[in-house]
């Protein structure tokens, strides 16, 4: 290859890569190919292989987003594909989570809350792309869908599937008609923004957990794959979490509580002080004995208020109807380590 071919293959090739980096960016994707001096020096066969790999790739890809986004109402399908359905809900979860998420930290009077998931979800899902098929009602084979638009907050289409949106605070209070729970060409996404419930009799429908953000998952569905949500145990998991919070600042107090000057002598005024001197008795030798079962209690890395978790998980059960607190026991302990130390 003399230098004008060269030139004319490196011209060839730069103009190649512009046309394809104006075709992406019309087309709104995210990639850019890009190629050195020496790829397009050497490897010209290699780089316009890439590039017809990449138009093929991104032929798809825009076939997809067609697909998803151009709502044509001669080819909607007798039953919600779940393919489809698991697109829809992956694809407005994160929108959903988000904006379920600001309503509770925002709007402090639930029956805000509805108005304000509705819109954000609504305009969310319209700036996004998705076919708005409210006027086009009178061009559907069902009579009763015009019926069914003062049951729905948000209708839209993707992949040619008339989907709906209804926002409750709990699912006493969705008032759905039956044909509608019961038609399998509408998508019915069910979003509970206060008392989650799996209560659903009907076809192609997601019901979500609207009450959180880190809980908004599938409760029900016979689409998309869902899990079992014990709520007991969500509530059960955020009691513990408070309770870990108050632990650690009541360890704070009880520092501060160790290094007074007068700790060691005005401390065994103050606990179990109200229970008699013979059961007192019994619980101060339990301690001690407890305290010196392991040297590892001695250290003064262990806090004494997790050797008094322990000891009332082993020793205390014994004494479970003498009125005494987990304070009364982590003072002790402190006091006897103290006194054993020194």
């Amino acid at each position: 290859m003399n230098k004008f071919d060269s030139h004319i293959c490196y011209m060839f090739s730069f103009k190649t890569v512009f046309n394809i980096v104006v075709w992406v960016k019309q087309l709104a994707f995210d990639d850019t190919l890009r190629f050195n001096t020496e790829q397009i020096k050497y490897n010209l066969d290699g780089c316009i292989k890439q590039i017809k790999n990449m138009i093929h790739a991104y032929d798809k890809i825009k076939y997809d987003k067609e697909k998803k986004f151009v709502f044509d109402i001669t080819k909607i399908p007798s039953v919600v594909p779940k393919q489809d359905a698991e697109y829809i809900y992956k694809d407005l979860s994160k929108v959903i989570q988000h904006v379920c998420n600001n309503a509770h930290m925002k709007v402090k009077i639930t029956n805000r809350k509805k108005p304000y998931i509705v819109n954000a979800v609504r305009k969310s899902i319209f700036e996004s792309g998705y076919a708005e098929i409210y006027n086009t009602f009178v061009y559907f084979d069902s009579p009763q869908l015009e019926n069914y638009k003062n049951h729905i907050d948000i209708l839209f289409g993707a992949y040619n599937i008339p989907c709906s949106i209804i926002v409750a605070s709990r699912m006493q209070e969705v008032k759905i008609p039956k044909e509608l729970a019961n038609d399998p060409t509408i998508l019915k996404i069910l979003i509970l923004y206060v008392t989650p419930s799996k209560l659903f009799k009907g076809k192609s429908f997601i019901i979500l957990n609207g009450t959180t953000s880190k809980n908004n998952k599938v409760i029900y569905s016979d689409l998309v794959d869902y899990y079992e949500q014990n709520f007991d145990a969500i509530q059960y998991d955020e009691l513990i979490k408070e309770a870990e919070k108050l632990e650690r600042k009541l360890k704070k107090v009880y520092k501060k509580l160790y290094t007074l000057n007068h700790f060691r002598n005005s401390l065994l005024s103050k606990p179990f002080s109200t229970i008699d001197k013979a059961m007192y008795e019994k619980i101060l030798i339990s301690i001690e004995h407890f305290l010196l079962s392991k040297n590892t209690y001695l250290n003064d890395n262990v806090e004494a208020l997790e050797i008094a978790i322990e000891w009332i998980k082993s020793e205390g059960i014994y004494f479970k109807n003498v009125p005494f607190t987990l304070h009364d026991v982590a003072l002790t302990i402190q006091h006897f380590r103290n006194k054993i130390v020194n």
